[in-house]
Formats: C-alpha cells, structure tokens, sequence
C-alpha cells in the first residue's frame, strides 16, 4: 500500500512538471527596436516547463551578431495568472495555450531604465501557424492595442539549437 502512495505522488509530480517544447515563430511589441535583429526581447523560446510548486522554467536563447546564447530562468507566480522572472530587467508573463498547438506568451519587459516594452509570442511545434492560429495571434494583438505592423516573423533568423 505504502508504494501505490508514493507511485501515486510520484506520477502527480510528474504531471506537474511537464514540458511544453516550441519554437519562436511570431513576436510583435509596441516598441519594434526591442525584438529587431539583435534586439534583446527577440527571444527564440525553446520550452515551458512547470514545477512542483506552480512556477515556470523557461528556456529560450537570444542571438547577437549571429552567435546564440543559451538562457533559463525561473519565472515565480505571482499572481493566479501571472509570473515574474529577471532577465533584461523586470518581466511580468502570461502564458497560454489554445485548442490548437500554437502558444502565447504576453510578456511585458521594465527594463532597467524603467522603459516598459510590451511583447507578444506566438509559438508553436513547428516553423509556422495555422491560418486559424495566425487569426488568433493577430486578434491577440489587436486586443493589446500593439500595431499589426509590428508583427516579425522570426524562424528564419532562429539558428539556434533545438535541444
């Protein structure tokens, strides 16, 4: 009996630390300086994973004059939807999953200086969105009050390994 408990814990904790792989496809800001090439906000997210107790592991790498470097960093809850975590400053996230495979993270970035940047990406399993996804990233969008124009597709600049 005592096993089929810690088999049962055991799995439960797996189940909470599950990894969610995809890759940078779509990122738009009210600031485009910030996710242009070798902007530090143009981030090619690698996976989600969530811990035992509700915060995130992020993995992602930026890429700077065609050489990529690797970053994870914990976000921590801090609210029922919301996390925080340190990486160019502050960052406040958001992360989401609709029915499809595509996945959004809102993340608005205080940087040291105090400017705040505001950047929604669209990822998912593969080097684009369904028509369907692309709708809903741009409706996204439109809901943030951030510029269509400013939408960049990035997988033809992500370089970096897939781990």
């Amino acid at each position: 009996m005592l096993f089929g408990l810690l088999d049962d814990s055991l799995q439960a904790r797996k189940n909470r630390q599950r990894k969610t792989y995809h890759n940078t496809i779509y990122l738009a800001a009210n600031n485009e300086k910030m996710i242009s090439e070798n902007g530090p906000l143009r981030i090619y997210l690698r996976n989600i994973q969530g811990t035992y107790n509700g915060d995130l592991e992020i993995t992602f790498y930026t890429r700077t004059n065609c050489t990529c470097q690797k970053f994870t960093c914990k976000a921590v809850k801090t609210e029922d939807i919301w996390f925080s975590m340190t990486y160019w400053g502050r960052n406040y996230l958001h992360v989401t999953r609709n029915k499809g495979a595509m996945g959004l993270v809102f993340l608005i970035n205080v940087s040291e200086d105090g400017d705040v940047t505001s950047v929604l990406v669209g990822t998912g399993p593969g080097s684009d969105l369904t028509p369907e996804d692309f709708e809903i990233f741009k409706s996204k969008l439109r809901s943030l009050r951030m510029p269509l124009k400013n939408i960049i597709k990035v997988t033809e600049t992500d370089t970096c390994p897939r781990d």
